[in-house]
């Protein structure tokens, strides 16, 4: 499969769209790269996030970004995911604007640690940076390529160990999926027989859940499906799962430990794009 951006442009157009994006989103930010053997990940500071990973046959899996659409490849949501009541958080008696899946996703990480298979990221706010989420804490995100592949590890912490620090945390890969072809993704569970599916309205969550019975722990999902938002599976016992996604020769594995939640979501608007969420996630109403 040969690489393309996502407007499904190549040659000197789909350096010009890339140029744009670089300048754009990461201008003044660095990105770095790590591989193994055959495979590797570029991750801009901007975000900690991953931009870019390659398999054994050279192709691009993630999805590039576009200006007019979706420019994120693989944003980091926290403090929150999706928004709070009224867009704001109740700090302390007064209400402080949080913007849409919190502050993390265009961050400016320091780079603390990178060789050649791996590296650790890192964002300490100062004191004040934060209004609308006034806690002393420290993200931390790292990659490293292993046995299972590339694995992506985050550690949140509480630098006011005598205050408590309320989060949410989702990541957010984008994968190029080829849609317009009329396939499928085809999701393995490997521990579960049924799901509880929450179908969201518009891009995230809805009042709308039931159960779901798989066929061999599999689940089809069309672009049909994720039309009208995404599909997102709670109390989950695997924690882990495989997907084909259209296009693809192989299927993509994904592990999510310790997070609650699982979600597919495609945008509308992009048609070679489909994205996976683990996450853990409040009540959309909710205040703090």
């Amino acid at each position: 499969m040969s690489t393309k951006n996502g407007s499904g442009q190549t040659g000197d157009n789909a350096g010009s769209h890339q140029d744009r994006l670089t300048r754009v989103f990461m201008a003044g930010t660095a990105v770095i790269e790590i591989a193994r053997n055959s495979q590797r990940a570029r991750i801009a500071r901007r975000g900690a996030k991953l931009v870019g990973l390659q398999g054994a046959d050279g192709s691009e899996r993630m999805w590039q970004g576009d200006l007019e659409t979706f420019v994120y490849t693989s944003p980091l949501f926290f403090p929150v995911v999706d928004c709070l009541s009224a867009g704001s958080a109740l700090v302390e008696g007064a209400r402080a604007p949080m913007r849409l899946h919190g502050v993390a996703k265009d961050a400016i990480f320091d780079i603390v640690a990178h060789d050649t298979e791996s590296c650790l990221l890192q964002w300490v706010p100062g004191p004040g940076e934060l209004p609308c989420y006034p806690c002393e804490f420290g993200l931390g995100v790292g990659f490293a390529f292993d046995g299972c592949g590339l694995t992506q590890t985050v550690t949140v912490t509480n630098r006011e160990p005598d205050r408590p620090l309320p989060f949410n945390i989702a990541f957010h890969p984008a994968f190029v999926a080829r849609w317009d072809s009329g396939g499928s993704c085809q999701v393995h569970f490997p521990d579960d027989d049924t799901l509880t599916l929450n179908h969201g309205r518009g891009e995230f969550r809805s009042d709308e859940s039931g159960l779901v019975d798989l066929n061999n722990r599999r689940l089809d999902i069309t672009a049909q499906d994720l039309i009208s938002g995404a599909l997102m599976f709670g109390g989950l016992r695997s924690d882990n799962v495989s997907a084909t996604l259209p296009g693809w020769g192989a299927a993509l594995g994904l592990s999510f430990q310790s997070m609650g939640c699982l979600a597919f979501w495609r945008h509308p608007k992009v048609h070679s794009c489909a994205s996976s969420h683990g996450y853990t996630c409040q009540d959309r109403r909710a205040n703090w």
